[in-house]
Parts: C-alpha cells; sequence; structure tokens
C-alpha cells in the first residue's frame, strides 16, 4: 500500500469468497489459485491506504478482482463460459 502519507507501513489483511457459475468452474479456479492469488496481491499493492477505506472503492476493487478470476476462467470455445458472479469480503483489516 502507498505510505506517502503515513509514518510506517501498512499491513492489509483480508479473506475473499467468489460465486462462480457454473458450480462446475470451482475446480477451473482452484487450479490457477496461485496466478488469482499474485493478480489479487497486485490489485491491492497498486493501491492507497485512503483507496482501500472507501466503501466505493472496495466496490471497485472487487470488480478488478471479479475481472482478473473472470480472464483466468476463460477458455475459448467452452460454452457455458465459466463466470465470477460476484466477490465478497468477509474479512478486511487495515493496520
Amino acid at each position: 500500500a502507498d505510505t506517502a502519507n503515513t509514518l510506517g507501513l501498512k499491513f492489509l489483511l483480508t479473506d475473499i469468497t467468489m460465486g462462480i457459475s457454473p458450480a462446475s468452474a470451482y475446480d477451473m479456479l482452484m487450479d490457477q489459485n496461485p496466478i488469482l492469488r499474485d493478480a489479487v496481491i497486485r490489485i491491492f499493492s497498486g493501491k492507497a491506504v485512503e483507496e482501500m477505506d472507501s466503501p466505493e472503492e472496495r466496490e471497485f476493487i472487487k470488480d478488478e478482482i471479479k475481472f482478473a478470476a473472470d480472464q483466468l476462467l476463460s477458455v475459448p470455445g467452452l460454452n457455458p463460459s465459466p463466470e465470477v458472479l460476484q466477490v465478497n469480503f468477509i474479512e478486511f483489516v487495515i493496520q
């Protein structure tokens, strides 16, 4: 996180859940777990602390995570195409 306006580094702890369709896409997503985790870390690393404090900005972050996950699930010719329906933060702590 951006530390320009703080005296020290900040720590973020978050727990994220996703709703996906079809349910069979769950295994596809788990196969991509390390790549997805890296994408989520990159998303959060590019944010200022103030951006993560705002409820509106958190919704935007959810959209970014959804987009990243959808990209990992994208398989040309697969019908129906797997899709992330929702992203939820069930824990979100900044210290």
